[in-house]
């Protein structure tokens, strides 16, 4: 008997490149949380889901950069955290938790 439970809908997907709506995304997961960026025009959304709450901060740096520059440090509650910020092309945005190690790197 077959286990239905973990199967995907193609409506839980998100797309790797343009959508009809513009805009573009890029995503990822791990233990603690999962990350998602939708970039729209000039605008980038930043969602982050915690299976706890806890601190995390997001940088952004050009892609020819090796220095990234602390955006947004936030205290996030279990659940769904949204951030919306500028996007231009070539930014990266990297989500590290309080401790400094790299969560998503985000493009």
């Amino acid at each position: 008997k077959r286990d239905w439970s973990s199967d995907v809908c193609s409506s839980d997907l998100t797309s790797g490149g343009t959508t009809t709506g513009g805009s573009t995304s890029d995503a990822g997961s791990s233990s603690t949380a999962s990350y998602k960026i939708v970039k729209t025009g000039s605008k980038a959304t930043i969602t982050i889901v915690l299976v706890a709450a806890t601190t995390v901060k997001i940088y952004r740096k050009t892609s020819g950069s090796a220095v990234a520059k602390l955006a947004k440090s936030l205290s996030g509650k279990k659940g769904t955290n949204t951030y919306v910020t500028t996007w231009k092309t070539g930014y990266v945005y990297i989500v590290r938790s309080s401790k400094g190690t790299t969560l998503a790197t985000l493009k």
